[in-house]
């Protein structure tokens, strides 16, 4: 996944840049930690963002709201309200929503054990928003970017 996605990025750098300051966080981290898991999340995120697709997490991209976060829309490319969510959207906790935002406002080293997103809120952000946008925005085949990955 990852070459291919540099082979469409224009200025592989800061794909480059991210990547190693992911792994250099990964080793950093103590082994079998929760922490391994929010840094790769955080890593597909900012990845989106380098990309050009980061979802947008500031408000509803329907109509602007920023109260009553409930669901997430690929095609849209961000979270949606409960008076904007459609049968096709994914819904999405507050847990998981705040996550999210947490994971793409630090850095990988501003990461602690301590304040760690639930391992369930995490998974959540990667099965509803980062696998999704892989998949939908960019054309990955779904086993590309699976669970376990």
């Amino acid at each position: 996944m990852l070459v291919r996605f540099a082979a469409d990025t224009p200025g592989s750098d800061g794909l480059f840049h991210l990547t190693w300051r992911l792994l250099d966080a990964l080793d950093a981290s103590p082994a079998g930690s929760e922490l391994g898991h929010a840094l790769v999340r955080s890593w597909e995120l900012k990845l989106l963002h380098l990309a050009g697709a980061a979802p947008q997490l500031s408000c509803c991209v329907r109509c602007g709201a920023t109260d009553g976060i409930v669901g997430f829309s690929s095609r849209d490319g961000g979270v949606v309200c409960r008076d904007d969510e459609l049968g096709v959207d994914r819904l999405l906790s507050e847990a998981a929503y705040g996550a999210a935002v947490r994971l793409m406002s630090v850095r990988f080293d501003e990461l602690r054990v301590a304040d760690m997103p639930s391992v369930t809120a995490l998974t959540e952000v990667r099965d509803v928003m980062t696998r999704p946008m892989l998949v939908d925005s960019f054309g990955f085949a779904p086993d590309t970017v699976g669970a376990d990955r």
